[in-house]
C-alpha cells in the first residue's frame, strides 16, 4: 500500500470514529446499516397562499464508500430513507437550489445528505 494510500484510509477510519449514530439506509427493499454523523444546513421555510410551511431538515454525515446497497456502490438518491435506531425516519430530498447530497471533503471521501423528518420513532 502507498503512502498516499495509507493516509487516506487514516482519515476515513478517523471519520468513521468520529460518526455518532448507526443508521439503517434504505432504497426499495435495499438497505445497509452504517454510521452517520447528523449535522444541518439552513434551510428557510416559505409562504404559499399564505400559509408558512415549515419542515424539520437534518443532514447526514457519511462515508461514500460505506453506502453499498444490493452489492453495489451507490450514490443517494431522492426518495432514499434514513432510520434510525428508535424508528425515526428521514426521506432524502433536494434542498432548493441544490441536489440531495453533495460532498463534505474535497476529495468526496464523506458526503452530506439532505432529509426532512417524514416521522418520529
Amino acid at each position: 500500500m502507498s503512502l498516499l494510500s495509507e493516509r487516506i484510509a487514516q482519515g476515513i477510519d478517523r471519520i468513521r470514529q468520529r460518526s455518532v449514530d448507526a443508521v439503517t439506509y434504505r432504497r426499495a427493499g435495499a438497505r445497509v446499516t452504517l454510521n452517520a454523523t447528523p449535522g444541518s444546513t439552513p434551510v428557510e421555510t416559505f409562504t404559499s397562499f399564505d400559509v408558512e410551511v415549515d419542515a424539520t431538515w437534518r443532514d447526514w454525515l457519511i462515508v461514500k464508500a460505506d453506502l453499498i446497497l444490493s452489492g453495489r456502490a451507490t450514490v443517494p438518491a431522492v426518495g432514499d430513507r434514513v432510520v434510525q435506531a428508535d424508528g425515526t425516519t428521514w426521506e432524502v430530498l433536494p434542498i432548493e437550489g441544490q441536489r440531495c447530497w453533495r460532498p463534505s471533503d474535497a476529495n468526496s471521501y464523506q458526503i452530506r445528505v439532505h432529509t426532512k423528518l417524514t416521522s418520529n420513532g
